[in-house]
C-alpha cells in the first residue's frame, strides 16, 4: 500500500507544437526526483481536465516509466464512465493510487459517489478537495474513512479550520487518512499533517522538501513570497511553464491543446 508521507508533485504537462512533449516531462521528472515523494499526473497543474484520453494515457506512461517511485494518477473527468475507465487504465499501467476531485458539496452525494467508484476500481483513491467542490465537516471525512479504498485527501478548500480539525484526528491517532495540505502560502502545518501536494513542487522542490522537514516560519515566509512571483494564486499552471521553460526544464510554455497549431 502506498505511504502518502512528504511532498508529491502534481507534474505539469508539457507541450510542443501541439503534441505532448515527452522527452521534457522526463527531464523534467528526472531533476525533480531526488527532492520529491512521490508524483502526481494529469492534475489541475498538469490541466488534466483538457488533455484527451489519449494524451493522458501517453503522460502517464511515460511518468510510470521513468520512476520507482509512488505514481498517482490524477482523473478529472465529469462522467462517473469517463473517471471510471481512466482509474482501470491507471490500474494497468502500474499505478500506486488515483487522486480523484471531490465532485460536489453535498456530503450525502459526495459520500455515495465515492462509494461507487471504490466498488468499481482496483486502486487505492485520494480525496481531491478543491476551493469549488469539498468536503467540510469532519463527520463527512468519518463516513468516507469508512471506505477502505479511500487512503488519504489533498485539502485545496481554503478551510482553515477544517484542515486543521483534520490534523488533530490524524496527530491523535483518530484518523486513518492521510492529510495533505494542497496550497503552498499554508505550510505552516500543525502536528498531524502527512505532507504537501503542491504546484510549487514543480519549481522548487529542494526547498519544499525543506519546508516540509523543518515546517519553518523562515522558510513559509520565502514560500509565500514565491507563491505571489510565480502567480501561484491565479493561473498557475501557465506560469509555472513559462518558468520552467525559461530555465530551459521543459521545452515550450505551451498550454495544452493550444489555440494556434502550425
Amino acid at each position: 500500500m502506498i505511504t502518502l508521507t512528504g511532498v508529491f508533485v502534481p507534474l505539469v504537462t508539457p507541450f510542443y507544437r501541439g503534441q505532448f512533449d515527452s522527452q521534457s516531462l522526463i527531464r523534467l521528472i528526472e531533476q525533480l526526483s531526488p527532492h520529491v515523494a512521490g508524483f502526481v499526473p494529469c492534475l489541475s497543474s498538469g490541466e488534466g481536465q483538457l488533455l484527451s484520453d489519449s494524451d493522458w494515457e501517453a503522460v502517464i506512461r511515460v511518468t510510470r516509466q521513468q520512476t520507482q517511485k509512488p505514481v498517482i494518477a490524477g482523473v478529472k473527468r465529469d462522467r462517473l464512465e469517463e473517471t471510471l475507465k481512466l482509474a482501470a487504465k491507471a490500474a494497468e499501467m502500474g499505478c500506486d493510487a488515483v487522486i480523484l476531485p471531490v465532485p460536489c458539496s453535498d456530503e450525502d452525494q459526495i459520500v455515495e459517489y465515492f462509494e461507487t467508484v471504490a466498488e468499481a476500481i482496483a486502486l487505492p483513491i485520494v480525496l481531491y478537495n478543491t476551493e469549488e467542490h469539498s468536503v467540510q465537516t469532519t463527520a463527512g471525512i468519518r463516513r468516507l474513512e469508512a471506505i477502505p479504498r479511500i487512503i488519504g485527501i489533498k485539502d485545496s478548500s481554503m478551510n482553515q479550520p477544517f484542515f486543521e480539525a483534520l490534523c488533530k484526528l490524524r496527530y491523535g491517532g483518530d484518523l486513518r487518512l492521510s492529510v495533505l495540505q494542497g496550497f503552498e502560502h499554508l505550510l505552516k502545518v500543525p502536528a498531524g499533517c502527512d505532507g504537501y501536494l503542491i504546484a510549487l513542487a514543480n519549481l522548487e522542490p529542494e526547498l519544499c522538501q525543506r519546508m516540509f522537514q523543518e515546517n519553518s516560519t523562515e522558510i513559509a515566509a520565502e514560500i509565500e513570497m514565491l507563491f505571489w512571483r510565480y502567480n501561484l494564486g491565479g493561473d498557475w499552471f501557465v506560469s509555472m511553464k513559462a518558468f520552467l521553460a525559461a530555465r530551459q526544464m521543459i521545452r515550450s510554455a505551451e498550454q495544452v491543446n493550444p489555440a494556434i497549431v502550425p
